[in-house]
């Protein structure tokens, strides 16, 4: 955003530029064309960097169950890390598949930063394909939700 459409020479204006940063951490960099009719400098490319502290961490964004037999049932963990400096709270996890579950469990002596999420595949799942998200609800503004990706095929049952 510019602080005036026109800026009339030997004037200054500001530049606003937001960068959403929802999904990334760690080192960002970006750059910005200006144009204008100065003949000496008709694009001016300004740079913005900076580093993404993240609210919250996850080393995995996804759950492979891989081939399960069909009445297994199947379970995996992940651990999210809430922000040391952050005063957030994880406030539920529901998944879109019904044959998936998924719940939050704190990490003991963690003082609350580090939440083990255990996605499980039921043993009454059905045979197939089976895709969906567990959505984690957050207390955070800027991320309301996380979602984690979880895939799995159940096969056939060999009675």
């Amino acid at each position: 955003m510019l602080s005036a459409k026109r800026i009339a020479p030997g004037q200054t204006g500001e530049i606003q530029v937001t960068v959403k940063t929802e999904g990334l951490s760690g080192p960002l960099s970006k750059s910005v064309a200006v144009y204008s009719n100065d003949p000496l400098a008709a694009q001016v490319v300004l740079m913005v960097s900076a580093v993404i502290q993240p609210e919250f961490e996850l080393k995995e964004r996804s759950v492979f169950f891989g081939s399960a037999p069909k009445g297994k049932e199947l379970s995996k963990d992940l651990i999210i890390i809430i922000a040391a400096e952050k005063d957030l709270k994880l406030t539920g996890a529901e998944s879109s598949d019904a044959e998936i579950a998924a719940r939050l469990e704190p990490v003991p002596d963690s003082n609350g930063k580090r939440i083990k999420l255990i996605v499980t595949l039921r043993p009454e799942a059905k045979s197939g394909y089976h895709s969906g998200t567990v959505v984690i609800k957050t207390s955070s503004v800027r991320n309301p939700e996380l979602k984690i990706m979880v895939l799995a095929v159940v096969s056939a049952s060999q009675d």
